[in-house]
């Protein structure tokens, strides 16, 4: 049997047959439904990708994240959550809607995949005019020193050494008795995000130096290393939130060189950080006298998947619908997603400014925390249903096929380029961009593509040729 069908056969065997086995273990009785069977068929449809992906050796790190995202949250989350009949938010909910929501979840991504594989892929777009710039070498060096300057004075803006391995639940407590949000989010990310991109983006030149078999300078090799150390320090578990740590760690292991098997490496062991490693990344959240070894015995997988709110993206979904449905709302006509797109405008120059769709959601189904989650599915059909559902994500997966087909380009040819530096950070980062809720996960990306935009900058004085009369 040839190889690659046979590693098909396996991964996708095992993506499907593990959750169903660790969902028996967790229940006497399931019980076949109409909901069940739908999220079934995600689960088949997300592991299909997700083997052949792996099988091919496939460099298209954007679309590997995707499924995986689709696999884990809105999968077998949900297919747990169904069977179980628990979510991790209040909420009770009939067939019926459930049915609803899973071809919500359903249609998005076919309406994906058509946008990936079938619209045909201009070479004159914009975005790929962008992305094809050089990273300019001159200007990594300057950017790293000021930003490495600039630690000591913001971290004492924020508290001091000590706030960086403070829960993070006290540090933004503390951060906003002193600053307002604008401030608190600027001092944030001009901590944490310039020194992250810099010392990826001289990862990507060391590493292309390397693949052509040039030698790249020590000099250079210590300003990597220094500034990655102070990106882990500076982004460290304990005060950092989990979705952050992942991009960060996800988009270094997208750079390094990449072997036979290592889209296969990549999706079974980002599965399984998911399953085991994520949940348990937030117990510092709150406080630092936690007992690790306590808390493992007393969780499990399937509750996890059932109780805990960070798989709480198909729940939110069926709540977008349940929210529509019994009129509580009428669609926003793309006013949630055009506020996430001007999350940079301020509440006092556009007083209705709408809230996250997170918050908007909660706030309909009378919950009393707000700060909860809307994946892109939730967006797409709160502001305009079905209709803009199917086009955004027949967008979101062209867009996805443009950036992963420069991005494999680019890889191969050796070349340090702008596409080098954003689609591997994209990669990770895009777990929180699905899960939303749209407009924070915006706010959060604009300053990473600013930093990478900067990375292209030419530096260099043009040369005019003057002719002689």
């Amino acid at each position: 049997m040839n190889t690659k069908l046979l590693i098909i056969l396996i991964l996708f065997s095992v993506l499907i047959v593990l959750p169903l086995l660790l969902l028996a273990a967790s229940t006497d009785s399931l019980v076949a439904s109409l909901p069940l069977i739908l999220v079934g068929l995600i689960l088949v449809y997300s592991s299909a990708h997700l083997a052949t992906m792996a099988a091919s050796s496939s460099h298209r790190i954007v679309a590997i994240t995707f499924w995986i995202f689709v696999y884990i949250f809105l999968a077998v989350a949900p297919f747990f959550q169904i069977a179980i009949q628990n979510f991790p938010w209040p909420g009770h909910y009939d067939d019926m809607l459930l049915v609803k929501s899973s071809f919500i979840v359903i249609g998005g991504l076919i309406a994906f995949d058509l946008g990936y594989y079938l619209i045909p892929v201009r070479k004159a777009l914009l975005v790929t005019t962008i992305l094809n710039h050089s990273i300019n070498r001159r200007i990594i060096p300057i950017l790293g020193l000021i930003s490495l300057a600039l630690i000591p004075y913001l971290l004492s803006r924020v508290g001091g050494l000590e706030m960086l391995f403070a829960p993070r639940s006290v540090r933004v407590q503390l951060l906003m008795l002193n600053f307002n949000m604008p401030t608190m989010m600027l001092l944030i990310h001009g901590l944490n995000t310039p020194i992250y991109v810099l010392s990826v983006a001289a990862l990507v030149v060391w590493i292309a130096r390397h693949v052509k078999g040039q030698r790249t300078a020590w000099l250079w090799k210590v300003m990597t290393i220094i500034m990655l150390g102070a990106t882990l320090i500076l982004n460290n578990p304990i005060s950092t939130p989990r979705y952050q740590v992942g991009t960060i760690l996800l988009s270094i292991v997208f750079v390094l060189p990449w072997r036979r098997w290592s889209s296969l490496v990549i999706i079974i062991g980002t599965v399984l950080g998911l399953f085991i490693i994520f949940p348990f990344a937030d117990l510092f959240r709150n406080t630092l006298d936690v007992n690790v070894s306590e808390r493992i015995v007393q969780t499990s997988i399937s509750r996890e998947l059932t109780y805990n709110g960070d798989y709480d993206a198909f729940q939110m979904i069926v709540n977008a619908a349940k929210v529509l449905e019994q009129n509580r709302a009428n669609f926003q006509l793309g006013r949630q997603i055009s506020g996430a797109l001007l999350f940079w405008v301020p509440r006092a120059v556009w007083e209705n400014k709408p809230i996250a769709t997170g918050q908007w959601i909660a706030e309909k189904m009378g919950y009393s925390y707000t700060n909860l989650s809307s994946p892109l599915w939730a967006e797409f059909f709160i502001d305009g249903g079905w209709l803009l559902l199917m086009i955004g994500f027949l967008g979101y997966g062209y867009l996805v096929r443009i950036i992963d087909n420069w991005y494999v380009i680019s890889h191969s040819s050796g070349y340090a380029r702008l596409v080098s530096i954003i689609v591997p950070i994209y990669a990770g980062y895009q777990f929180f961009l699905l899960r939303g809720a749209l407009m924070p996960a915006l706010a959060y990306l604009m300053p990473i593509v600013i930093i990478v935009l900067l990375c292209g900058v030419n530096t260099r004085r043009r040369r005019y040729r003057v002719g002689h009369q």
